[in-house]
């Protein structure tokens, strides 16, 4: 028993005598040649470690090389794709006799990485395996050759398990990343990193803090059990991101392939979120600053995310719902619902987005309206909806665009395919309600639209003075219209505008517009009065139908109702030539009563109505209103002249057998 106890002790001070002593009989060169084989043959790349290397395998296997590179490829911008100063590792002997991987240190000082994708498509990230480097002639191998055939690409969980960290860190590192193809160009600068994971079923953590694209940037992340995460089940993770463009957090539970949990994340800015992250977005001076911020209970699993109990924010903007993104398709998918404030879009407008403007045909606007440029040629691009498919579904107190605006509303929204589909079942607007839908097909570089809309009840002196700063109709309005246009641009979209439609306006009145007067090129021979100061035409039902075909708006059916004038009119309006051209013929009483008879009586027979058309036409921008006189309207109103000039006789005959009479002429001049 003593004799194997004394050969066991001998063996043990043989062992720790050549541990001590490999380093000095084996040529640190042979060391520093093997890795370099190693590596050529794992990667396909040159390793070059230019200053010393150390190794010591008593009291800790430990490494240590100065200003190491890894070679780039051919075709890259840099020699190297990676810089060490200095490395140094030490990993426990005991553990591994235990097949257990104890890294006692790991330490990194001035690392470089540049990651480069080329102009020929080439990433200097993806690595082919070569020959190994040739070794110099020599004997006494420490680190056998490796079995190429024996690496797989698949992630080695089973070592990761067995992977124990006492202490990482890394200082003053530098990540380059550029996607030439791309323009891309991203820094990450004074990377400082440390990391420890005792066990894996000892809880993790990770801190780092680094300068991106020359903001500073600070990541901290603690997961409980790496045991648990890699036997497929979900550990309990915290991740916290801050940095001045950008904060983020999570809080809860994460698998290789899923996540529960709470998420905030905000923005002061989404463009210069954009530009730090290398993507600038054009955002002009004086807009909003797109300040976002969301939060709610994330559920994600390999192809889909869930934002329950959603609070989102957009500036003054605000939403709660669900939110949900899904990548598994060709393309993107989004499905939001979600309950908003009032949707106020004009701060998100371009400055240059013209509202429909009438006010040089209202009395409002005293000085001369200048003259339209017509519609815009600037293309329209719609590509972006060929980009993602989404079903969003929003409930809204009210929208307001320029001026325009529609209170509590509904709308239900459908993308697929470059297909749009923008419902609003109901909404109420200026005293009344209504529907819409707008279909969009951009499938093509030549996107077409379709739309219909339905309301009642409108008070239209409001809609349109907000629609189209115009003030001289009011009334209630309902109206009925649909139709389709294809086009790449405004004008494309105006010049093919087809559809049809009914208006119809009750108990209202047209101001600044008195068609007695208008018309009194005949008139004013009988009542002087027929001038009227009101310069208003009150009607208690206006109507018509049109038809649009090619951007030409056509309307034959024009009839308006009032107690002093009816009227019938018919025309064109030419949308993409500005132009309007229209003929009005209104019936109007002379307001000259005729002569009673002997008992005091209203004769059966009453005078003829004078019929002058009214002739509108000219570019929108300079609109004229004359009667059409000629020989045709006076023919025509040559039965009414008679009637009222055979009353005017009868009245003044009348007033020598009874001087009240004269009350009824007077009656009919004021």
């Amino acid at each position: 028993m003593k004799r194997i106890l004394k050969y066991i002790i001998a063996l043990v001070v043989l062992l720790l005598i050549a541990a001590v002593a490999a380093p000095f009989l084996i040529p640190a060169e042979r060391y520093k040649q093997e890795i370099i084989s190693q590596v050529q043959r794992a990667t396909g790349r040159t390793l070059t470690i230019g200053g010393a290397m150390k190794l010591r395998l008593l009291p800790s296997l430990s490494i240590s090389i100065e200003n190491a590179a890894l070679s780039n490829p051919p075709g890259f911008s840099t020699p190297q794709m990676l810089t060490v100063k200095t490395l140094n590792a030490e990993v426990a002997l005991l553990p591994l006799l235990h097949s257990q991987v104890e890294v006692k240190r790991f330490t990194l000082d001035e690392p470089v990485v540049y990651l480069e994708a080329n102009a020929q498509g080439a990433r200097n990230w993806e690595f082919t395996p070569g020959k190994p480097a040739p070794l110099p002639a020599a004997s006494g191998l420490l680190i056998g050759e490796a079995n190429a055939d024996e690496h797989t690409k698949a992630s080695n969980l089973s070592a990761l398990a067995a992977l124990r960290l006492s202490a990482l860190k890394i200082e003053g590192g530098t990540v380059d990343y550029r996607d030439i193809p791309a323009h891309v160009h991203y820094a990450l600068s004074g990377l400082d990193i440390t990391a420890a994971m005792p066990s894996p079923s000892a809880p993790m953590t990770f801190e780092g803090k680094a300068q991106w694209n020359e903001v500073p940037v600070t990541v901290s992340l603690t997961l409980d059990n790496l045991s648990t995460l890699l036997a497929g089940k979900q550990a309990v993770v915290s991740f916290d991101l801050k940095s001045a463009p950008l904060q983020a957090a999570f809080k809860g539970k994460a698998a290789l392939d899923s996540a529960t949990g709470t998420v905030v994340i905000g923005t002061p800015s989404v463009p210069k979120l954009a530009a730090w992250a290398g993507k600038p977005m054009a955002w002009g001076a004086g807009k909003p600053p797109l300040a976002l911020a969301a939060s709610g209970n994330l559920t994600c699993g390999q192809t889909r995310c869930v934002l329950n109990n959603a609070d989102l924010a957009l500036d003054a903007l605000k939403a709660k719902g669900a939110v949900a993104a899904g990548w598994g398709g060709k393309v993107p998918s989004l499905q939001a619902a979600l309950t908003t404030n009032m949707l106020d879009v004009n701060p998100y407008m371009a400055s240059s987005s013209a509202q429909l403007d009438l006010s040089f045909i209202s009395d409002a606007q005293a000085a001369p309206h200048p003259a339209s440029s017509g519609w815009s040629t600037e293309p329209i691009d719609l590509s972006a909806l060929r980009t993602v498919n989404a079903e969003v579904a929003l409930e809204a107190p009210g929208i307001r665009v320029q001026q325009f605006e529609l209170e509590k509303t509904s709308i239900k929204a459908t993308l697929s395919g470059g297909v749009l589909t923008l419902n609003i079942p109901k909404t109420a607007l200026y005293e009344g309600e209504g529907s819409a839908t707008l279909g969009i097909d951009a499938r093509t570089a030549n996107p077409a639209f379709d739309y219909s809309v339905s309301a009642s009840g409108i008070d239209a002196g409001k809609l349109l003075a907000a629609a189209a700063n115009f003030d001289r109709l009011s009334g209630t309005a309902s109206l009925e219209a649909k139709g389709t246009a294809h086009g790449a641009s405004q004008q494309a979209l105006i010049d093919n505008l087809n559809g049809s439609g009914h208006l119809q306006i009750a108990k209202g009145a047209v101001r600044g517009l008195n068609l007695a007067q208008a018309a009194s090129a005949i008139t004013s021979v009988l009542n002087v009065n027929a001038l009227s100061a009101a310069q208003e035409t009150v009607f208690s039902l206006l109507s018509g139908s049109f038809t649009i075909t090619q951007g030409i708006l056509k309307n034959n059916d024009l009839v308006l109702t009032g107690p002093s004038v009816q009227a019938k009119g018919a025309g064109t309006v030419d949308l993409p030539q500005q132009r309007l051209s229209y003929r009005i013929v209104p019936s109007i009483s002379t307001g000259l009563a005729p002569a009673k008879t002997a008992d005091n009586k209203t004769p059966a027979k009453q005078p003829q109505a004078l019929s002058v058309p009214l002739i509108i036409e000219g570019p929108f921008a300079a609109l004229s209103i004359r009667p059409e006189v000629n020989a045709a309207t006076i023919q025509q109103n040559i039965g009414a002249v008679k009637d009222q000039a055979k009353n005017i006789r009868d009245n003044l005959k009348d007033i020598k057998k009874n001087p009240d009479a004269i009350k009824g002429l007077l009656n009919g001049l004021r």
